[in-house]
């Protein structure tokens, strides 16, 4: 990842783990993660950032920002055509 003045967003499951240690930080720039995981599936982030944010969403508030994406409206869309089920709010979700 490399980042210069901005903020991403990692959706993640709520018993996953972000492991940011290994991210260059210059300027102002810092990880935001109010959960902490249990024993889950680990994320490790790696890059430049400069000036930048680096947000975690886990679980109920990474579903809402997931089902109000302008991709998660056309995934309804599409399934609503092909009679499948949207996997975006929820990746583990078995298709028709």
């Amino acid at each position: 990842m490399d980042a210069d003045h901005s903020v991403i967003t990692l959706l993640v499951a709520s018993d996953s783990a972000v492991d940011a240690d290994d991210v260059r930080w210059t300027g102002r720039g810092r990880v935001h993660d109010a959960g902490i995981a249990a024993a889950g599936s680990s994320i490790r982030v790696t890059g430049a950032v400069h000036d930048s944010q680096l947000r975690v969403y886990r679980g109920g508030v990474a579903q809402l920002t997931a089902m109000l994406s302008g991709a998660y409206i056309r995934q309804l869309r599409e399934t609503a055509r092909t009679g499948n089920y949207p996997t975006i709010d929820d990746p583990t979700r078995v298709q028709r």
